[in-house]
């Protein structure tokens, strides 16, 4: 989700700048119109391009710290540039877990486990006492 600052600078909700290829993208006054973003990052503005999303991606993305909710910090991990970036404007990417799928499967595992853990004592109990009376022998 990107808005355009005071300046015709395209930002995030949060106010950081969207870099593009060429720096901070600059949405000019006069192109005014709609905004659109093609699939391989390019964003025009009443019909003329102003500029490419700079995609990248990390050699070891697990080396990249969250700082909030998409936002990551590289330290000293260096970008490098997608080779086949794809953006898809209007969408927003969601969870890929349905929380209420994975709730009722995670009830289903307790039980089965309750189960379990129950057969387990019932056994361990008639062993014990089988013990016992041939103990008593």
């Amino acid at each position: 989700h990107f808005v355009v600052g005071s300046q015709g600078t395209l930002r995030t909700p949060e106010g950081r700048q969207v870099m593009g290829e060429g720096g901070p993208i600059q949405i000019p006054a006069e192109e005014g119109g709609e905004i659109n973003i093609s699939e391989g990052g390019r964003i025009t503005a009443g019909g003329n391009e102003v500029g490419a999303l700079r995609v990248a991606t990390f050699e070891n993305p697990e080396q990249l710290e969250r700082v909030d909710g998409a936002s990551f910090v590289a330290g000293d991990a260096q970008p490098q540039p997608a080779e086949t970036p794809v953006v898809v404007q209007g969408k927003v990417e969601a969870s890929n877990v349905d929380p209420v799928a994975e709730l009722t499967n995670m009830i289903e595992v307790q039980r089965q486990f309750e189960a379990q853990q129950k057969t387990i004592r019932t056994t361990d109990g008639v062993l014990g006492r089988a013990t016992q009376s041939l103990g008593g022998m």
